[in-house]
């Protein structure tokens, strides 16, 4: 899995006691925005056991990149072959132009219908697969052994510890430490077949405050 390049809006600190009014650390000359590195959105000492156990190998955003990652001398660049997985409208009116190194999927289908499309459309050798974006598309896996390992993967490593946090707004840890929305769990066996509309974040986050004031007054 090749990490999308990211963005910060505002740097991260590890010290609950450093406030960032003007989200850079004080004495910094950090532009706004800027590439983000990887500890700023997770704890990487966690992510890191998501491959190490063999789930999953995590890749830069600069994998991709030829002159930064040269192929051997007598193989094509990793992204020569790529093909860029698009999902199709909602609306039926107005249909994509379709080229022949892209992959135009509904919304919503399992892990098994879209790796039939795949092979249906004959890109099964493809080695890079490129999402237009993977937010509300994904319908879930089949194999409920599937699955409870992602959930495990997921809710163990990528959504815990600091990742499942974002700090700091106050010299109270608790009072300054923001929450993330925990995504809703994805279906099994028959309700992970699509197309269907995908829900992925409920609507509140759970609040991380000492005084219990309720934490989702802001759309985060």
């Amino acid at each position: 899995l090749v990490m999308p390049r990211m963005l910060c809006l505002c740097e991260r600190s590890e010290s609950a006691t450093a406030i960032l009014p003007a989200c850079v650390i004080d004495g910094a000359s950090t532009p706004i925005p800027h590439v983000c590195p990887l500890e700023s959105v997770y704890d990487v000492a966690r992510v890191e056991r998501i491959w190490k156990d063999g789930y999953v190998q995590l890749r830069p955003w600069t994998f991709l990149n030829a002159s930064i990652h040269p192929p051997p001398a007598d193989k094509p660049p990793v992204g020569a072959d790529t093909v860029t997985v698009r999902w199709l409208p909602t609306s039926t009116d107005a249909q994509p132009e379709r080229t022949e190194r892209e992959l135009w999927l509904p919304r919503g289908l399992s892990d098994v219908q879209i790796v039939a499309a795949v092979q249906s459309a004959g890109h099964s050798n493809a080695r890079v697969l490129h999402l237009e974006h993977a937010s509300a598309v994904f319908g879930g896996f089949e194999a409920s052994g599937e699955a409870s390992a992602f959930d495990r993967a997921v809710y163990t490593h990528l959504l815990g510890g600091w990742s499942a946090t974002w700090c700091c707004t106050s010299w109270s840890k608790e009072m300054g430490t923001l929450s993330f929305k925990r995504p809703i769990k994805l279906p099994s066996g028959a309700a992970a077949r699509g197309p269907r509309t995908i829900v992925e974040l409920p609507e509140k986050r759970k609040c991380y405050w000492a005084d219990h004031s309720d934490c989702n007054v802001e759309p985060w």
